[in-house]
């Protein structure tokens, strides 16, 4: 039995694949590079297939003059909590993860032991009331 993919997921995902046709919409937009959308779409299904149905809801994806690729989730009980992605226009670079609330405020390199998931689960309590 198959269940269908939640909202959350589905809405990043498309709003992901949205950027590459930016400049349809923004003409001055310049589109991400296909190693940062690869890099960002990767890491969006891995937190999706960690997180299931407590994936939150993208509140905004964007490219900046090189091309790379920044997704931010805003948590929709308590708006000053953020996570955002950033994935470098190149695979040569790292990608980054930060986390806020409020005033407090980390970046990390995202590695092997540090996912996408861990960020949404351990320090913007997406999943907490």
């Amino acid at each position: 039995m198959t269940y269908p993919l939640p909202d959350s997921f589905a809405e990043a995902i498309k709003n992901l694949v949205c950027l590459i046709d930016v400049q349809q919409q923004y003409p001055q937009a310049t589109p991400p590079t296909s190693d940062a959308f690869t890099t960002a779409l990767k890491l969006v299904i891995q937190a999706y297939e960690q997180t299931g149905y407590s994936f939150p809801y993208l509140y905004h994806a964007y490219t900046d003059d090189s091309g790379g690729i920044t997704l931010t989730w805003s948590n929709q009980q308590n708006p000053n909590r953020q996570v955002d992605l950033f994935c470098p226009p190149s695979n040569e670079q790292v990608p980054k993860v930060s986390y806020s609330e409020t005033i407090e405020y980390a970046i990390e390199d995202l590695s092997y032991d540090s996912t996408l998931a861990d960020c949404f689960n351990e320090y913007n309590n997406y999943n907490e009331s």
